[in-house]
């Protein structure tokens, strides 16, 4: 909201309503979501501000930014990603339509740092105890079965079930 209209105040309402509004969603709290969010929140902001600006080059310590979001999502439901993942990939190809590979290739190499600096401590800790393998089946292809087994709730939306 900053962004858009430059008004702090009015900022800081559309603030409080999405913290009133997505309250309901996460029922007692303490859910993986809620914890990936500020990271999201804040990942989400460096692009949009990225794109409203319109620069020719992109700041290389927020993909920094976006690897560390990238790693925690990945730690805990790598689909919390997806979201960043388009916008990095989106200024990925802006870059390349710019022809600013140098600066993508600083970007890209800061995002694997901060995506490292968080995950290499977690890989080499399960990699001592023996249990690389259960970690990454954890982390990743458990969340891909899991994400793939789930359905859009408007699939069993109808007539009766929209009538009270």
């Amino acid at each position: 909201a900053w962004l858009a209209c430059k008004n702090t105040a009015y900022g800081l309402c559309m603030m409080v309503v999405a913290v009133m509004v997505i309250r309901n969603n996460y029922i007692d709290g303490n859910l993986v979501e809620e914890w990936c969010l500020p990271f999201i929140v804040w990942s989400t902001y460096a692009l949009v501000r990225y794109f409203n600006d319109g620069a020719d080059e992109h700041p290389p310590r927020q993909a920094f930014l976006y690897g560390i979001t990238a790693s925690i999502c990945f730690m805990t439901r790598v689909t919390n990603f997806a979201f960043v993942g388009a916008g990095c990939l989106t200024v990925s190809v802006c870059l390349l339509r710019k022809r600013a590979v140098r600066n993508l290739l600083d970007n890209a190499v800061c995002f694997l740092l901060g995506f490292f600096v968080l995950f290499l401590p977690f890989a080499l800790y399960f990699y001592g105890k023996q249990c690389f393998r259960a970690f990454i089946d954890g982390t990743l292809f458990y969340n891909i079965e899991y994400a793939k087994g789930m359905e859009s709730w408007l699939a069993h939306v109808n007539l009766k079930s929209t009538q009270h």
